[in-house]
């Protein structure tokens, strides 16, 4: 397995850095946590971090003051910067990209805006998260149907158990209900791998499959249930309480 890229989280908040670093390891990011520029410097040049996640719960004119701080400083100022924020307006999006940001995320995360945004700076090839699930498919071949078991699934596609896999390019209708859910999702998939019994990604041969066809109805669907499982237990609770002292930079 590719060792985790590290990803260093600067935030003067206790609670949000605990909050940040535990969606960071669940999707396969190494956190480093820091308070302040400073330490989170003195961090960047110790482990070589692959971005920059800054938590702007602070006054503005002190974040504006963090951000041109590591975009002056040498070792930093070459990485991604993304700054997490609950001001939602153009012009604090636009200011914050001018002085230096290469992306700008709304708190409460949305997990696949930012697994998306994290690995397009990352230069990690996956786009969306996927997780481990057994269901329950129907699948379609020209005239036949089938009942299959999902092993993971994801806003993009699903890898999908069989004991003959399916021919790369072959196309798939597939239709399933999510646990919890009641509303069917049906969707046209095309084999994009084929993986024979005993691959290191599962004992069981299958086919990855990508969603070739899907309403944004089902795609919504999957992305609140990836969502759901994936982060579904962590509430981001700001408070001043939890905000430690420190200097701005």
């Amino acid at each position: 397995m590719p060792e985790k890229k590290s990803a260093l989280v600067i935030s003067r908040s206790a609670s949000d850095q605990a909050y940040l670093a535990i969606i960071l390891e669940r999707i396969e990011y190494a956190p480093l946590l820091a308070k302040t520029a400073g330490e989170g410097t003195d961090l960047a040049r110790e482990h070589s971090p692959a971005l920059i996640i800054f938590d702007s719960f602070q006054p503005k004119s002190d974040m504006h003051s963090v951000i041109s701080a590591l975009r002056d400083d040498a070792t930093v100022q070459s990485l991604p910067l993304v700054v997490m924020t609950m001001d939602d307006t153009p012009e604090e999006k636009d200011a914050l990209i001018a002085l230096g940001c290469s992306a700008v995320l709304l708190k409460p995360v949305d997990l696949a805006q930012a697994y998306e945004v994290f690995g397009r700076l990352t230069g990690q090839q996956r786009k969306t998260v996927r997780i481990p699930l057994r269901l329950q498919v129907e699948i379609t071949h020209g005239t036949q149907k089938r009942v299959l078991t999902c092993g993971s699934l994801s806003e993009g596609g699903m890898y999908l158990h069989t004991p003959e896999p399916f021919p790369e390019n072959t196309a798939l209708r597939l239709k399933f209900t999510l646990p919890l859910g009641n509303e069917e999702v049906t969707a046209v998939t095309e084999v994009i791998r084929k993986f024979p019994i005993g691959t290191p990604l599962d004992p069981e041969s299958g086919v990855g499959l990508r969603f070739v066809e899907i309403s944004e109805s089902a795609r919504r669907q999957i992305r609140r249930f990836v969502q759901h499982k994936m982060i579904g237990d962590l509430k981001w609770e700001p408070s001043l309480e939890n905000i430690e002292s420190a200097d701005v930079a």
